[in-house]
């Protein structure tokens, strides 16, 4: 019996943005279901979360930008444009074109030419006013520029965040996606440097650690048997504990096991 053909990372993302609900926290118990349907499970991890990290800036660069309303868009391609966008700020290494026409895919897949080409249009538009997709500083205005986390920059030929020295707060809760009354809050207790770091901090992807049961194995043998199973990892010999960048299900690692 021939096994079903693999989705690609964009529609597995997709469907689980398609149907979770950010007050019932369920992205990750879908997301999980759906790893092993993927070839790309790394990278549908990747697009879930940094979507829905991200949501705020996302929707504000496609109404600013696509000149177009949330509310006037079916959630479908909505959750087809975030995807498009996210992957045009914060995942430089992937080729634009490939974003694009992976976009008018999906777009074809759940509505009508008509959806593809108004998809393709408006990523487009976010497309010509990218400057440069992966900038280390600039000397423009902040407001032109989205920060990454990593410390990275995605410049834009136009403002698309608020006056950083006008609306601090505001500034903040577009570049990074959180509450406005809690950056708010923050910003009344600590001043903006120290709010700014903060922000970052709470939005970079969370780091996965390891911590080996020593009656078995040293957290420098954990780091060898992880790395020869393909795993990227590296030693915290403070902690006695390994950090691990690994895309896909821990559980199905023999190490693990």
């Amino acid at each position: 019996m021939n096994r079903p053909a693999l989705r690609s990372a964009r529609a597995a993302a997709l469907k689980v943005l398609r149907q979770y609900h950010a007050y019932r926290g369920d992205a990750a118990e879908m997301l999980r279901s759906l790893l092993d349907t993927t070839d790309r499970s790394g990278q549908a991890t990747d697009l879930v979360y940094g979507v829905i990290r991200n949501t705020v800036l996302l929707d504000r660069l496609l109404e600013q930008i696509g000149t177009v309303k949330k509310s006037n868009v079916k959630p479908a391609l909505w959750a087809i444009l975030r995807l498009g966008a996210y992957e045009l700020v914060f995942a430089p290494k992937t080729a634009d074109y490939a974003i694009l026409n992976e976009a008018a895919k999906l777009a074809h897949r759940v509505g009508s030419r008509k959806a593809v080409g108004f998809v393709n249009a408006v990523l487009r538009g976010v497309q010509r006013q990218i400057v440069a997709r992966d900038a280390d500083r600039t000397s423009g205005e902040l407001n032109r520029v989205v920060p990454r986390s990593d410390g990275s920059l995605c410049v834009f030929a136009e403002a698309v965040l608020p006056d950083p020295a006008v609306q601090p707060a505001e500034y903040l809760h577009t570049a990074w996606s959180l509450p406005l009354w809690l950056v708010r809050k923050w910003l009344r207790c600590y001043g903006p440097d120290a709010v700014a770091e903060v922000c970052r901090a709470c939005n970079r992807a969370p780091s996965v650690y390891a911590w080996p049961d020593i009656r078995r194995v040293t957290a420098e043998e954990l780091c060898e048997k992880l790395t020869a199973e393909g795993v990227q990892c590296r030693l915290w010999p403070e902690r006695g504990a390994v950090c691990i960048r690994y895309g896909g299900p821990l559980a199905n690692l023999t190490t693990f096991q």
